[in-house]
This record gives C-alpha cells, sequence and structure tokens, in this order.
C-alpha cells in the first residue's frame, strides 16, 4: 500500500463503538490466558484473526475496490477463537475465512445480513462437529470474573446502543427458563444455569449487539432477542447443544431477512415517491 493510501486510510479513521466490543474481547483474551486457565492455544488465537483479516483485506479491495482498515475482521477473528475449540488450527482457519466470505456473499441493500460470527460457528458445529465443538466448560465460573465480564459486557452493549437488546434477551431467557423450570420440570440449575458461563456472556455481550447486522429500530432488535430465547428455550425441551447458535441462525432467516427486506422495499418506496 503506498503512503497515499495509508494517508487516506489515517483520515477517514474515526471512532467506533465497535472498539468497546474490541476492547471487551481482548480483556477476555488477555485474563483467559494469564489468570484464568482457558488452556487456548495462542496459535489457534492468531491463526484464526490473521485469517479473517487477511480475508477481509483481499475482498474488500477485489470487490470494493479500497483499502479498508479490518476492525470487524479482528472481532470476528477473536470472537471465533473464544467461542470454538479445536484440537486443530485448520477448524479456526476455516471459520474466519467463512465469517468474512458470507458477509460479502449473502448482503441485503449493501448490508451483510447474518452474524459473521454466529454462521461460520453454526457450519463448523452442524457440518463438521468431529473437530470443533463450543464448550462452555472451558471458562471459570468464579464470581470475581463474573463481575469483570458483567461490567466490560454492559460498557460495550451500551456503546454500541444496543443495551435494549441484551435486557431483552436476558429477561426473555429468564422467562423461558423459569417456565422450563416449573411447567416442564428441567432442574433450576440446568435452567438457568448457562447464564454462570462465559459462553453465554459472549454471544448475549458480542453476538447479538453487533451494530453492523442488528436492526437499527430498538423493538426490531428487541423482538428478535425474544425470538432467539424462545427458540433457544424450544431446544433447550429438546437437549439439543449450541442451542443459542442455531436460534440466532433460524432467527436471523425467518425474522431478520423478512425485516430487512420490508425495510428495503419501504425505503426504496420513499425514495421513488
Amino acid at each position: 500500500m503506498s503512503l497515499g493510501g495509508l494517508a487516506v486510510m489515517a483520515a477517514k479513521f474515526k471512532w467506533d463503538a465497535r472498539y468497546f466490543i474490541l476492547l471487551f474481547l481482548i480483556s477476555f483474551v488477555f485474563a483467559g490466558q494469564f489468570f484464568l486457565g482457558f488452556f487456548q492455544r495462542w496459535d489457534s488465537f492468531f491463526a484464526s484473526v490473521l485469517s479473517a483479516v487477511v480475508t477481509e483485506l483481499l475482498l474488500a479491495r477485489i470487490l470494493l475496490k479500497k483499502w479498508i482498515f479490518p476492525l470487524s475482521a479482528i472481532i470476528s477473528g477473536i470472537g471465533l477463537s473464544l467461542l470454538l475449540s479445536s484440537y486443530l488450527v485448520w477448524p479456526y482457519v476455516l471459520a474466519a475465512v467463512l465469517a468474512i466470505v458470507m458477509k460479502y456473499v449473502i448482503r441485503i441493500g449493501g448490508s451483510h445480513v447474518f452474524n459473521p460470527n454466529n454462521i461460520a460457528i453454526v457450519f463448523l458445529l452442524f457440518v463438521l462437529p468431529q473437530y470443533a465443538v463450543s464448550t462452555p466448560k472451558q471458562w471459570t465460573n468464579g464470581i470475581d470474573v463474573m463481575i469483570l465480564i458483567l461490567v466490560l459486557g454492559f460498557i460495550a452493549a451500551g456503546a454500541a446502543k444496543r443495551l435494549d437488546t441484551v435486557l431483552a434477551f436476558v429477561l426473555s431467557f429468564v422467562l423461558f427458563a423459569a417456565l422450563r423450570h416449573y411447567l416442564f420440570g428441567e432442574p433450576l440449575y440446568y435452567a438457568f444455569g448457562p447464564m454462570l458461563g462465559a459462553s453465554f456472556q459472549l454471544f448475549t455481550f458480542f453476538m447479538i449487539t453487533d451494530p453492523k447486522t442488528t436492526a437499527p429500530h430498538p423493538a426490531a432488535r428487541m423482538t428478535a432477542a425474544f425470538l432467539i430465547a424462545f427458540v433457544d428455550a424450544l431446544f433447550r425441551l429438546q437437549a439439543i447443544t449450541n442451542s443459542l447458535f442455531y436460534a440466532a441462525f433460524i432467527v436471523t432467516v425467518l425474522y431478520g431477512i423478512p425485516y430487512r427486506l420490508i425495510s428495503l422495499k419501504r425505503r426504496n418506496k420513499s425514495i421513488n415517491a
């Protein structure tokens, strides 16, 4: 890249709410590696991040004809390294590449539809479960860790203006967990226990709060959050693992895409009026 190109990128560089999400994830990585015993290999972390960044840079240059700062790719790579667990490195590379490619392939009105990490994780867990899993058991659930994660999570969600989404999802999850316990006899800890795991917290504060893939209107975001909790509850009653990721994917297909299409149609109609 020429000095002129770097100067243009620097001039366009501006503060983005996603930097709070990046800070949240980086803090998660370092706390886990140095204090909490996450036992995540560094080669998996760097493979995931570098694969996402390189893919983003190449696709942006080829398809958009410009160089971009790969903030979204860095976030996606770190998130995948935290949410996936594999004894091999290539699943992290595959997930990272798939996440970024799908962002450019599946688009409505010029914007990508699926959360990049969600679609990549669903693919690996559903198609290649023998090579990669997503398990909350690798995280510790100490109260000090919980407080740190919650504080950073709320700061990130607030900066991204997605606290409504977080609260709607958490309250909906609590509602359905109580219903599973009282109506279907699900053990109390089994019903509410997932909320204590870092996998749930990463999903809540990182995946469903993505400013680029969530609806611009609070009512639509809160509706999506409620539907994700509802579908997740149905899956849990059927003892389906990784239910949160599958629920988010299904709600995007059945609610998110129609919402985007209707919004695009209304916008085009108002422009042509």
